[in-house]
């Protein structure tokens, strides 16, 4: 069995689903790739709050990924065509992982922002 037609309309809308959900402003972008051994896929790119998220669709799965705003691949999870539809199936999940990932991003880099108060903007002398 293999990634029907209805199966990438299903993963396209559940994504188009969260983007609303979520309030983005940005596009979701849908291309083909090929792999190194000329495998062809359909590469789907959204952004979340925090970050950049693609999926990759192949016969039989595919593989959501998140990167930072440098582009850096923080989190990949691969899914299979089993259950697609299926809210507890392996592509929800993944997609799901995604989604608190983005959010512990968020956390992780308030965390190491500098947290150094410009007292000038508060009128205030500088303390040395």
């Amino acid at each position: 069995m293999s990634i029907t037609t209805n199966g990438v309309g299903h993963i396209i809308s559940t994504i188009e689903d969260l983007l609303f959900l979520l309030e983005s402003q940005h596009p979701l972008s849908i291309s083909t790739d090929r792999d190194g051994k000329d495998n062809v896929f359909i590469k789907v790119t959204f952004y979340l709050k925090n970050g950049k998220s693609e999926i990759q669709i192949h016969n039989y799965g595919g593989c959501c990924s998140y990167f930072d705003f440098n582009g850096e691949n923080l989190e990949s999870i691969d899914f299979n065509e089993n259950s697609l539809t299926d809210t507890s199936g392996s592509f929800h999940k993944a997609l799901k992982t995604l989604i608190v990932f983005d959010r512990q991003n968020a956390t992780q880099e308030v965390k190491s922002a500098n947290n150094l108060i410009d007292r000038a903007s508060f009128g205030l002398a500088e303390v040395n």
